[in-house]
């Protein structure tokens, strides 16, 4: 289902992310990219792969294996890459997965040159981090916030 005003739902203009991601809160910390290996200089990129078992994503998918593949493919030509996910990953894959806390995620993906994801909540922090992000689901065009972020403020 594509994005539409639903009866019984109150809609409040707001991306929730700022709330702790608005730079007069959020100031990331540089020694993250260090802690990993990295420098300033260095360009990096971060996927993320969703689990889809929530409620919510019953009939919803993300990107196959082949689109995983490809997509990591082109992305290392130009940088190191970072996999994150919330399910098992492909071995193929387990030499990009991320080795990152929690804590400092938001640090390393501010500081990421692209973010691409069949989550959703990680893209809209990249949206307001200034990182441009790619959705790669089936949610696409169906949730209002990232539709503003890519249609008002071309974020996403």
């Amino acid at each position: 289902m594509k994005y539409e005003k639903l009866k019984n739902v109150i809609y409040f203009p707001v991306t929730r992310e700022l709330a702790y991601l608005h730079p007069k809160i959020f100031t990331p910390n540089i020694e993250v990219l260090t802690k990993y290996g990295l420098s300033i200089d260095d360009k990096h990129y971060i996927l993320r792969f969703n689990a889809f078992k929530a409620h919510n994503d019953i009939h919803e998918s993300g990107m196959n294996l082949n689109q995983k593949r490809e997509l990591i493919k082109l992305l290392e030509q130009f940088g190191k890459l970072f996999i994150t996910t919330e399910k098992e990953i492909d071995p193929e894959f387990e030499r990009n997965r991320i080795p990152i806390e929690p804590y400092e995620m938001h640090s390393f993906l501010a500081y990421s040159q692209i973010f691409v994801y069949d989550s959703q909540t990680m893209s809209s922090e990249a949206a307001v981090l200034g990182v441009p992000s790619f959705r790669c689901n089936t949610f696409a065009g169906s949730i209002s916030c990232l539709e503003e972020e890519e249609k008002r403020y071309s974020l996403a």
